[in-house]
């Protein structure tokens, strides 16, 4: 369920932005784990045959033969791929000419080290003042420990967590070893500091800045939360 309201929320932001600039033109990047890129890339030419989708994965030749590619409609990529600079740097340059609008994080718990070089690369790659939009998708955001969410919660919204520490006194109870924090959890009212983190879409789509935060995310909830059925469709207006 989360790939498809993903994938529909990234084609109308798209369509959106595409019908205001870009002479009709927006792209998604989507980036996930590397054995999911094949996944990934048989979804969407699935589920939306009309579209123009490039996965990149690989060595040598078979990753860089892509990059000359325009008129993109998504482009697929590895985590794993992110690990080096020029590959940075020639994606940056394809996001460019793809006018890329929307970036989605599959497994978005791959990135929860904020010190790995991948994790550092994907939040230059998937900046706001870059890649205006960017949507996360996990169904375990915390593998070890809490804090495990500061860095996938970074990307989103870098203004509100814009410092570990920060994130750690505010949102989380933990223990100070010689190693750094451990044994760090939530504590038990961190989801209404959150919550008043969210910001609000205007009619057009352009976040406005609630709580001077430029940014938006939106907590998820449990199955037991919300069932285990999607959301009725909501009809255009």
């Amino acid at each position: 369920g989360k790939t498809f309201i993903a994938t529909e929320a990234a084609r109308q932001l798209c369509t959106q932005h595409a019908s205001l600039t870009y002479k009709g033109h927006a792209s998604t990047l989507v980036i996930c784990p590397a054995h999911l890129v094949a996944q990934w890339y048989d979804f969407w030419t699935t589920q939306y045959p009309e579209d123009h989708v490039v996965s990149i994965e690989g060595q040598g030749q078979r990753k860089w033969a892509y990059f000359d590619l325009t008129g993109v409609d998504c482009i697929i990529v590895s985590v794993q791929s992110l690990r080096r600079k020029d590959f940075l740097d020639k994606l940056t340059q394809m996001c460019i000419h793809n006018h890329t609008h929307v970036s989605i994080i599959d497994e978005s718990h791959y990135i929860k080290n904020k010190d790995a070089k991948q994790s550092h690369n994907v939040r230059t790659i998937t900046a706001p003042g870059f890649i205006p939009h960017c949507i996360l998708l996990t169904a375990t955001p915390i593998v070890r420990e809490a804090d495990d969410l500061y860095h996938q919660l970074r990307v989103v919204d870098h203004i509100t967590f814009r410092s570990s520490d920060t994130f750690l006194n505010r949102y989380c109870w933990f223990s100070s070893g010689s190693y750094g924090p451990t044994n760090v959890s939530l504590r038990r009212d961190a989801h209404k500091h959150l919550e008043a983190n969210k910001y609000h879409l205007t009619d057009n789509l352009v976040p406005s800045n609630t709580n001077n935060n430029n940014l938006g995310w939106i907590q998820g909830y449990s199955y037991a939360d919300i069932g285990l059925e999607l959301p009725p469709i909501i009809p255009p207006t």
